[in-house]
């Protein structure tokens, strides 16, 4: 039972991993400090003299056609789409939102490519997020502006987080978990290794151990998978038959591989002075030696190589035991071969191909 849980705690906390490694947010809102007369001047203000062309004939011609006039009539077309301002919001938060534009103040971790992001969840913005989404289904723009009393501020609503610019703190907050909760599994992992160590023969556990790590791994990448390439977690939780089941289906097939890596490692068999005891996941099994009536040698593959051996019991069960594997098991060989059960096997027949 221990190898069993012990590969269950493998598997659940190497997906756990990938689940905080992969974790994004459903929705983004990015923001930054709006100065409507630095945009308008910058927009429409004088041009370089050395633009030319047909394209700086094109750029001038668009700039003479959609300039308001003034810096106030340009702020006052855009905030036609406004939001209203949310009394809970922070005294300095238009101040820091221009302190991380310079990179500094406390959301300077969070900027990236003018704005400064948050998780549509986060209290800062929460309310805002909800006017942000229904801005954007009557006007089609993802902007919005907002006029704070403090300066005004543009948003920035982003349905898609992985679709966005911003940093990968944001984006994937939760990935410093990742790698903590991986560590401490495979700690995990390797403290249980020892008490799955027994007397008798069993199969090699460095070669299990180097199994489990096969199939757990790429089964926690299969898990996570679906998390990274869908827009948000809530999009490929929203929708597992799009694709998401299919690489859930690898990881259940990992994970039935890990459970029969278990059934392997709980396997042993002792030899004591009185009874073999034939130890699997879910039990054990004591067969006394006075039933032990004959032991013959197996043979299996294309060269007949032996490898094992059948136990006959005296009430006609026979108990097949495959030493491909196994370690310890010269000792129990070398029992049977000393108290004379063991018993030459059949002699292996061939067929003969007729030419």
């Amino acid at each position: 039972m221990i190898a069993l849980i012990q590969r269950l705690l493998l598997l659940g906390g190497l997906c756990a991993a990938a689940w905080y490694f992969t974790y994004s947010p459903s929705q983004l809102v990015a923001a930054r400090a709006f100065d409507a007369k630095a945009e308008y001047m910058k927009r429409y203000g004088p041009v370089p003299r050395y633009q030319f062309g047909a394209m700086g004939a094109a750029e001038e011609l668009i700039r003479r056609e959609t300039n308001p006039g003034s810096a106030e009539a340009y702020r006052a077309g855009l905030f036609e789409r406004s939001v209203k301002a949310d009394e809970t919001w922070p005294a300095g938060l238009v101040s820091g939102l221009a302190e991380a534009a310079k990179g500094g103040g406390p959301h300077a971790e969070r900027f990236a490519k003018g704005f400064v992001y948050f998780d549509a969840s986060e209290p800062l913005v929460a309310r805002i997020a909800p006017q942000l989404s229904a801005s954007l289904k009557k006007t089609g723009y993802l902007n919005a502006y907002c006029e704070t009393g403090r300066g005004d501020v543009e948003f920035m609503y982003h349905a898609e987080p992985h679709s966005s610019s911003a940093p990968v703190a944001v984006v994937f907050p939760l990935r410093g978990r990742a790698w903590l909760w991986m560590a401490g599994t495979l700690a995990v992992y390797l403290l249980l290794l020892p008490l799955t160590r027994g007397r008798g023969a069993h199969h090699d556990l460095a070669a299990l151990a180097a199994l489990d790590l096969l199939c757990a791994f790429p089964a926690a990448f299969f898990f996570g998978l679906p998390f990274r390439v869908c827009d948000s977690t809530q999009a490929a939780l929203d929708d597992p038959l799009g694709g998401p089941v299919w690489s859930w289906a690898v990881t259940a097939v990992l994970a039935l591989a890990l459970l029969g890596l278990a059934r392997r490692a709980a396997w042993r068999l002792e030899l004591d002075g009185q009874a073999l005891t034939l130890r699997t996941l879910f039990g054990s099994q004591q067969i006394p030696l006075s039933l032990v009536a004959a032991v013959t040698l197996h043979a299996a593959g294309e060269d007949n190589d032996f490898s094992g051996i059948d136990i006959r019991l005296a009430d006609g069960r026979v108990l097949a035991v495959d030493w491909t594997g196994l370690a310890d098991f010269l000792p129990i060989f070398d029992y049977f071969r000393r108290y004379g059960v063991l018993q030459p096997s059949p002699a292996p027949t061939f067929s003969r191909q007729e030419s």
